[in-house]
């Protein structure tokens, strides 16, 4: 789940597909989908000043989830990795909060 900035889901989108998931995809993930919840127009979440992300990705299992938390030493420093850290410094000044929920 990713709190971010309004109107920041395309760019948000856009460094995930082109930046983290090839790279996270590398390493054994796999993306299922990411997805802007959208608040209904008569509800108190209309006029929020934030929108939300949800993220769905399969891990082989929680060490696996664990163990990509030091990407490159799954996957190596080169270029690919260069881009991982790109896309992670636009997806982090975009984000205002974000948590992780376990599912099995």
């Amino acid at each position: 789940y990713f709190k971010i900035a309004k109107g920041s889901f395309p760019e948000f989108l856009k460094a995930s597909e082109e930046g983290v998931w090839p790279y996270f995809e590398k390493i054994g993930a796999r993306i299922v989908g990411m997805w802007r919840a959208i608040p209904d127009p008569e509800g108190a979440g209309a006029a929020r000043d934030y929108d939300e992300a949800w993220l769905m990705t399969r891990y082989a299992s929680l060490a696996h989830w664990s163990a990509t938390r030091d990407a490159a030493a799954l996957g190596g420093d080169g270029p690919d990795y260069a881009a991982l850290q790109a896309a992670l410094a636009v997806r982090r000044a975009l984000t205002l909060e974000t948590h992780v929920t376990y599912l099995q």
